[in-house]
């Protein structure tokens, strides 16, 4: 029987099952946690949003700008690190609240509170449908700005999202 799932204690298991879950040889094993917060946006993507979009992107460090402290700005992009998104997401929640419209490139993971307290605001949740490959869950947008209900888009090509998001404030 199972005892634990730490280290390599796996001894009820099957051999095969057993060597996979233990991240040894032929197995899978997920980096630390952390260990992938400073992947940026893909290229084509934060192109659109900032170049073409006009979002202002509020994650770029605590030294231009502090997105845990301040109030973002109306029209603002955020990818968070992964690690710590929850608190992202409450800043990105408290924004919104007074008044900003919020876009937040996270992963889709539904079972998590941070899901549900962004989904309780009523976004629009953009799904790509040709995720990049090395993406855990696949990546979605997901946009706070006062939806009269939440709505799901899924898209094929980057250039949709500029019929799907809002134009930049005047």
């Amino acid at each position: 029987m199972l005892k634990s799932w730490r280290g390599n204690e796996y001894k009820g298991l099957p051999g095969e099952r057993r060597r996979l879950l233990s991240g040894k040889k032929g197995g899978y094993k997920f980096p630390p946690k952390g260990a992938q917060d400073n992947e940026p946006t893909p290229a084509p993507l934060y192109d659109i949003l900032v170049k073409e979009l006009g979002y202002k992107d509020v994650c770029l460090g605590p030294e231009k700008f502090d997105a845990l402290k301040e109030l973002w700005p109306n029209h603002s992009y955020c990818n968070p690190p992964y690690s710590i998104k929850a608190l992202f997401v409450d800043a990105a929640v408290r924004s919104n609240e007074e008044g900003s419209e919020v876009l937040l490139y996270l992963p889709f993971d539904p079972s998590t509170g941070w899901f549900h307290k962004l989904y309780d605001r009523n976004p629009l949740i953009i799904f790509f449908l040709k995720p990049p490959k090395h993406a855990r869950y696949p990546p979605m947008l997901i946009d706070l700005d006062f939806y009269p209900r939440p709505e799901v888009k899924f898209i094929w090509r980057l250039q949709e999202l500029k019929d799907l998001l809002p134009p930049p404030p005047l």
